[in-house]
């Protein structure tokens, strides 16, 4: 058997939304309310946040990182022990030795302490870089092209073009 992974078309897709700084008075329901009248938006589920959200998303069938569970195909790997089976299947069970489904430690698939997940988001980090690098270049480059000179934090220095 191969392993795969598939994607949700864009047409299928759902949209999740988070809305910050609302006033701490409103309900869920009027959040829900003014959403429908004023936006003209259903809202399938609306709960308040706790938390901040991790740079990476775990899939809860395979425990792996970076893609949903609603499209993964693979066989279910327990966040608990890394056994093959869904983890709320036997929730209440083996809460004293955890295992990571695929580094074999001691800890939860979702920690944030796994070597796995930490060079994961290091790994996610440097392509960041590496695109805010590329874009500083572009943007130095188009500067001097239409501009004349840049100074090396990229800040114009215009000057008359010619035509």
């Amino acid at each position: 058997k191969i392993e795969f992974h598939t994607y949700t078309p864009a047409d299928e897709k759902t949209h999740a939304f988070v809305i910050r700084r609302l006033d701490q008075k409103s309900t869920l329901e009027e959040i829900v309310e003014d959403l429908k009248n004023n936006y003209r938006l259903e809202a399938n589920k609306v709960y308040e946040m706790k938390g901040t959200a991790r740079p990476l998303y775990l899939c809860h069938r395979c425990q792996e990182w970076r893609h949903a569970t609603s499209n993964c195909p693979a066989k279910p790997k327990c966040l608990k022990c890394a056994r093959s089976h869904l983890t709320r299947e036997y929730a209440h069970q083996h809460l004293n030795n955890p295992k990571r489904a695929n580094c074999n430690g001691e800890h939860v698939a979702n920690s944030t302490m796994c070597p796995i997940y930490i060079k994961k988001v290091e790994f996610q980090n440097q392509i960041k870089q590496t695109e805010v690098t590329k874009k500083k270049t572009y943007q130095h480059y188009y500067q001097k092209q239409m501009y004349g000179k840049t100074d090396d934090s990229g800040n114009q220095q215009y000057k008359n073009r010619q035509r």
